[in-house]
Formats: C-alpha cells, structure tokens, sequence
C-alpha cells in the first residue's frame, strides 16, 4: 500500500544519505579477484571503503552501509504480520535469498545487515502516520533508529579505530539488532490497537 511504499522512500532517501557520507567498498569490489576464496587478513574493517582513495570509493559503488536491499526486504517482510501464514513464510524466504545473495555474492558485509535494521526502525517510526508523533513507541522507533544510525556513522566516519575493539563492536551489534526488533514489536502492537479502535 502507500504506507509501505512512503517507509521505502524513507529509506532511499536516507540509506543514500549514508551512502555519501560512507563512501565504502564493497567486499566483491575491494578484495577483487581474491574474493571470495583467500581474502587477506583485514587488521581494520575501515580499510574497506573509509581509508580507500575517495576517487575509487566514489567511482566503483556505493554500496555497503546500510544494506537497502535488507531494509526493503524486511520492511517488506514486517508489512505482512496480518496476511496469511504462507505469506509471511513467502516474505521471511525472501528477506533470507537476499541475506545469501548480498553477503556471498559480496555486495554487502555483515555489518550492512546490522545498521540496517536502526533505518528500518527509523522508517517504521516516521511512517507509522496512524499513531500520534508522541506516542511513545512511535517517538523511540524514530528517535531510537536516528541515533543508532548517528552512532554508526560516527563510529565508521569519525572514529574508525573503534572498530578494532571487537567486544565493543560486538556490543554495539547486539544492540543495533535486539533494540530496533525490540521497538518496532511495541510499535506495531500500538498499529493493531489503533487500528482496533477505529473499528
């Protein structure tokens, strides 16, 4: 519907945002020839796009952080939570082609999926227009995903070092996937009630 068709506006719009602001290889594109049999040892992910020269960062793909191929897969995905048992398996054996697609074709790393869970969030929140700006799972979803997404770009943009402590990046991650899956669950519970009371 329109509904769904706004939060994926919401997410070209700001994933290519994030695109030019992280202008970062992907992993088919950096490792080249070595992908995906004997990719070197990486000491620093920022070494991916961050760190590669800007004219080959900006000439060969914008295509890592996030991963928009997985935030409209599981927007999606999450737009099918009243339809038929065998459609919401149809849509979860998509979201997961795309997962296999993305990461062992190399257009994506895992961390793409991560970060693009906060955007999905953000676009829920922002288009969940039956629901009152302060309503509180409404405001979290939008508030919470904005400044998930922040943090990552300042993590990769501004302190790449960061990455090269893997228990707090590990952290970070958990959080980045259990709050957003966590947020959009009140969100949509507070959809249904609305939807329930206009009824």
């Amino acid at each position: 519907g329109s509904g769904l068709t706004f939060r994926f506006l919401i997410v070209a719009l700001s994933g290519y945002s994030l695109y030019y602001l992280m202008p970062a290889l992907a992993p088919e594109v950096f490792f080249g020839k070595l992908f995906p049999n004997a990719l070197p040892n990486m000491q620093s992910v920022a070494d991916h796009g961050i760190m590669a020269p800007l004219p080959i960062a900006a000439s060969a793909t914008r295509n890592t952080m996030p991963s928009l191929h997985a935030a409209w897969a599981i927007l999606g995905f999450l737009s099918l939570r009243h339809s038929p048992a065998w459609h919401k398996a149809a849509g979860a054996l998509y979201v997961l082609a795309i997962l296999i697609v993305t990461l062992g074709c190399g257009f994506h790393y895992t961390v793409d999926w991560i970060v693009a869970l906060p955007l999905v969030l953000l676009a829920r929140g922002i288009g969940a227009m039956s629901l009152p700006l302060q309503l509180h799972s409404r405001r979290n979803a939008i508030l919470i995903g904005a400044l998930l997404l922040c943090l990552w770009v300042l993590v990769v943009r501004g302190a790449p070092e960061t990455l090269n402590h893997q228990k707090l990046i590990q952290l970070f991650a958990i959080t980045s996937v259990g709050l957003p899956v966590w947020l959009e669950r009140r969100l949509a519970k507070d959809e249904d009630a609305a939807s329930a009371d206009i009824l």
